[in-house]
């Protein structure tokens, strides 16, 4: 996650956003607790942007598809392309069911069902959801932080 370490630094109001880089990576085999960082982190981006953007938070979404596309439509960033909307929807919405799915935390799981549910997602998927949340992540911020003024110029 190195790059998005990287956009923490050039711009601080992301730095809390490296302690869930550094949950990912200091548990890099573990899935479950990957998954909710990893959701976290994308929640974490969109708030911060709707909060800048004045949308009060009781007008922000609580479902992460659902939060995830107003964040896109407020940015203007892919209007004009409805079904990239749509994918980014879905692709956040997948994040938010296999991380409830796989939790660690809450759910009123036994410690069987903790060690099971480590157990099922592999290194790849884990690969897989790291490298989709980094991007997710780093588009959201590079869009807001570099294109979405010159957007809001125009």
């Amino acid at each position: 996650m190195q790059a998005l370490r990287e956009i923490c630094q050039q711009y601080s109001k992301w730095k809390p956003l490296e302690d869930y880089i550094l949950r990912i990576e200091t548990y890099s085999t573990n899935g479950p607790i990957i998954s909710d960082n990893c959701k976290c982190i994308i929640e974490l981006v969109c708030h911060t942007i709707l909060d800048d953007l004045g949308i009060p938070k009781e007008d922000q979404k609580s479902k992460l598809h659902e939060l995830a596309k107003q964040t896109v439509e407020k940015l203007g960033c892919i209007n004009k392309a409805p079904d990239l909307i749509s994918a980014f929807t879905n692709t956040a919405q997948r994040i938010a069911e296999f991380r409830n799915e796989y939790t660690e935390t809450g759910h009123g799981q036994s410690v069987y069902a903790v060690d099971e549910n480590r157990k099922k997602i592999s290194a790849a998927t884990i690969a897989f959801l790291v490298a989709i949340i980094e991007q997710t992540a780093l588009y959201l911020i590079t869009v807001y932080q570099d294109e979405y003024p010159q957007y809001v110029q125009s």
